[in-house]
């Protein structure tokens, strides 16, 4: 709700400090949210190395919008060196998870 501002001010503050205790306790989903803040600077400093370690452990929980984000990061070289093969690797294990996103980013790397 505070990343969202719904029901309340919007605050990527207050959600860092939520998400981090619902990461503790094991949320994929609240782990794959901080990724997004530090990729984006939203409330913390951009750092894309913050936001591939919370991606990494997002995925291993198996969030697929965190295994997603990794293949964005490796296709772009944010945080990491460039590798369209690592990217590969990420949208697919996100694919077989449902996400439409992964499916259509494995589409334009094939064509590559």
């Amino acid at each position: 709700m505070y990343a969202k501002g719904q029901g309340v001010a919007q605050d990527y503050g207050q959600a860092r400090q939520w998400y981090e205790k619902a990461a503790a306790v094991g949320s994929a989903a609240a782990m794959q949210n901080l990724g997004v803040l530090y990729r984006d600077g939203q409330g913390v400093p951009q750092d894309y190395e913050q936001a591939r370690q919370w991606f990494e452990k997002g995925a291993a929980a198996g969030e697929a919008s965190a295994m997603q984000n990794l293949g964005v990061l490796y296709r772009d070289g944010q945080g990491v060196p460039q590798d369209y093969e690592q990217a590969r690797q990420w949208y697919e294990k996100a694919a077989v998870h449902g996400n439409e996103y992964a499916k259509t980013r494995l589409q334009e790397l094939r064509k590559r």
